[in-house]
């Protein structure tokens, strides 16, 4: 029978973004030794917004940084969308149950606020990254780019929808990555329309445009959606031109498509990318696991990322502390709570990809839009009487509740609380 001894209970975890941090919290609680690799020189607290829901929240309050997390946080805006070539200007309320339970983030303060909880009392090794994975029947040996081999119990893999552990462990990104017909432009932008607390968007045939207020109202987020049968690979390719080809789909549109296009044309942080849902058989291999973006992305347009990063951290963490750190058991019984769950959050992808950018023509979309105006009285009538509209709030998830303070690895190694 497996079991667990003072010298075991090591997990190397590549990737520092969330994921990452928030296993090694949980790692940490439980009595395990984990160390973080992650290949910047630093901890990467840039990127976009966040709508986190109340699964999200709940897991954070759960580390201790829920109040933390609210003040940095703003509310969901009202969505306004602008139909047809009149731009016709409707607002959908938030829909009550999302009032309170669901906030607008920066993801670089959940990035910065996870961190801070494993900054003093987990090795981080920065600027390396993973080449080898050798495991053994105890163990794994694990080599690096820059440092010396070093051997851990187990691996996990939460560095990213573009994954090294995967690629290692698992073969290529082209066998687990599934286009979904779109691809995506996001950039931060100043304020420049005075928006508060605000989201517009405009959508036409196979393309839309979103823009979006950051929490704190100094800046926006554009997010050019265009549907399309191949893929868009910026490796490779010079800004200008991945620029470019935003600019060929969008250019017989109006509205603020040009004002948007000419604020990003010069910024350096111009991303983008193809729409992509990570679907994998098994995220777990021997002494290897993997979290997060790494096994299941579910699509930015789905808004659970970070949601989805988070509970899987959390579940893989209570797994393993209660298997007393036997992968043999801990790995299936994370997989078979997590299956659910990211069934749920990748689900709703489809939904968003094809709100902004239709995969119907004019006559459809002109259809589609008639139905929304018709719609609108009606949920603002389920607004004001408390009701909520399915289909129209972020994914609840049900996670299951570990108790970290019982873990066996904690009172195997003398440790309290």
């Amino acid at each position: 029978m497996w079991s667990m001894n003072p010298t075991h209970g090591t997990v190397l975890i590549s990737g520092g973004g969330i994921a990452g941090p928030a296993l090694a919290y949980w790692l940490r609680r439980a009595g395990f030794t984990p160390t973080v690799v992650e290949r910047a020189g630093t901890i990467r607290s840039g990127g976009h917004r966040i709508d986190l829901g109340a699964t999200g929240i709940e897991m954070l309050t759960r580390m201790g940084v829920g109040e933390r997390i609210r003040g940095l946080g703003a509310p969901i805006p009202n969505p306004t969308l602008y139909l047809g070539d009149n731009d016709h200007e409707i607002t959908i309320p938030v829909q009550p149950n999302s009032v309170g339970t669901s906030i607008a983030l920066r993801r670089g303060d959940v990035v910065s606020t996870v961190n801070s909880l494993v900054a003093d009392d987990v090795e981080f090794i920065f600027d390396d990254s993973i080449t080898a994975i050798e495991q053994s029947a105890e163990s794994t040996r694990v080599s690096f780019e820059r440092g010396p081999s070093r051997d851990f119990d187990l691996v996990v893999g939460a560095d990213g929808i573009n994954s090294n552990v995967r690629s290692i462990a698992y073969g290529p990104r082209e066998r687990y990555a599934h286009f979904l017909g779109t691809n995506l432009a996001i950039t931060e932008v100043e304020n420049y329309l005075g928006l508060r607390d605000q989201m517009l968007a405009h959508t036409w045939p196979h393309c839309g445009l979103a823009i979006t207020t950051f929490p704190g109202n100094t800046a926006l987020e554009t997010t050019f959606l265009i549907r399309d049968e191949e893929p868009l690979d910026p490796r490779g390719r010079s800004p200008e031109s991945v620029f470019a080809y935003v600019e060929r789909r969008f250019k017989y549109h109006r509205w603020e498509v040009h004002n948007a296009l000419d604020r990003i044309r010069p910024r350096p942080d111009f991303h983008a990318a193809p729409s992509v849902q990570i679907k994998m058989p098994t995220w777990t291999a021997g002494r290897v696991a993997l979290v997060g973006d790494a096994a299941y992305c579910p699509d930015p347009m789905s808004g659970e990322g970070t949601t989805l990063a988070l509970a899987g951290a959390y579940v893989l963490a209570g797994e393993l502390a209660a298997a007393r750190g036997n992968p043999a058991a801990a790995f299936p019984a994370y997989e078979k709570v997590m299956r659910e769950v990211v069934k749920a959050g990748q689900g709703v992808a489809e939904a968003g990809t094809s709100m902004l950018a239709p995969r119907t023509g004019p006559g459809g979309l002109w259809l589609r839009d008639q139905a929304m105006r018709a719609a609108v009285p009606i949920i603002r009538l389920g607004a004001r009487l408390g009701l909520s509209l399915a289909g129209t709030n972020k994914v609840g998830l049900a996670i299951p509740t570990y108790d970290f303070s019982r873990s066996p690895l904690r009172s195997a190694r003398g440790e309290r609380g």
